[in-house]
């Protein structure tokens, strides 16, 4: 998965970023609050990197995933 962010005419990066790991990780769709947080729903491989103290951490297994993205584009 990737996600880009760029201004609003499109001619400046705020920032671009792949998360997932070596198996086949889809992104499904996005959304951005009113804050500029990204949220990124999809379906993710077998070895896609969790985050300490998740709801449901990666058990080697494919699942859905729901990442959020700081105005930064920090995960």
């Amino acid at each position: 998965m990737f996600a880009t962010k760029l201004d609003p005419s499109g001619a400046n990066l705020f920032y671009s970023t792949m998360i997932g790991g070596t198996e086949l990780d889809e992104a499904h769709a996005i959304d951005v609050d009113s804050i500029g947080t990204a949220f990124i729903t999809g379906w993710a491989g077998y070895n896609f990197p969790g985050t300490a103290g998740a709801y449901h951490s990666h058990d080697n297994s494919e699942d859905a995933v729901v990442l959020r993205l700081a105005m930064s584009g920090r995960w």
